[in-house]
């Protein structure tokens, strides 16, 4: 096939189909044409080498961004440790709700012990008592701190002015313990509130 001065001939590759060039029939032995076909195909295959090596890059920093961001956002959360007796089948619905607003909370993370699961800081108390009558459950709670010098060795502080009652009825038992929740951010956001220190 002849277009011009032109002429489109195969090319050989050392292990793959030969590729296609154009070639000056003046200078039938010139290679220029047909080397800047091959700086082309070589150059393309870097361009996409190096634009995968950097998508890849790119991943791995956002991956390492979030899991940074996302084990601050757990560090800078506060222990929370709560000592119930909520054994009732619509005191456990209250307790489940609770449970799960602080952990749907970024200030909160729930801790199963008061050395604040082994970091030793202080940790916020939630006092709570359940009981139940017919479809209404009482629920009494009072909040303070505690920390631990070692496994072994605690103290802790209960804030008596915190001491509340609620009737929480049956078909509201989630709502409650969701209630419960914002009532002990309420209690923490009190302005002058005399601060709790362990002896």
């Amino acid at each position: 096939m002849r277009l011009g001065f032109w002429e489109l001939l195969p090319v050989a590759r050392a292990g793959k189909p030969p590729a296609l060039a154009w070639q000056s029939k003046a200078a039938p032995g010139s290679m220029s044409v047909i080397a800047c076909f091959r700086q082309t195909d070589m150059y393309a295959n870097v361009t996409q080498f190096t634009g995968n090596s950097l998508m890849q890059k790119l991943i791995l920093v956002v991956f390492l961004v979030t899991s940074t961001l996302a084990s601050h956002a757990s560090d800078a959360a506060q222990g929370l440790f709560l000592k119930t007796r909520c054994e009732g089948k619509l005191s456990s619905v209250v307790l489940s709700s609770l449970k799960d607003a602080v952990s749907a909370s970024p200030k909160f993370r729930l801790v199963s012990s008061l050395d604040d699961d082994g970091r030793f800081d202080t940790v916020q108390t939630i006092y709570m008592i359940c009981t139940e009558n017919n479809d209404v459950t009482a629920v009494a709670t009072s909040y303070g701190i505690a920390k631990c010098r070692t496994k072994t060795q605690c103290a802790s502080v209960q804030d008596g002015v915190s001491l509340n009652v609620a009737l929480c009825n049956a078909n509201l038992s989630a709502d409650c313990g969701r209630a419960l929740f914002k009532a002990f951010e309420f209690y923490l956001n009190i302005p002058n509130r005399p601060p709790l220190i362990i002896p």
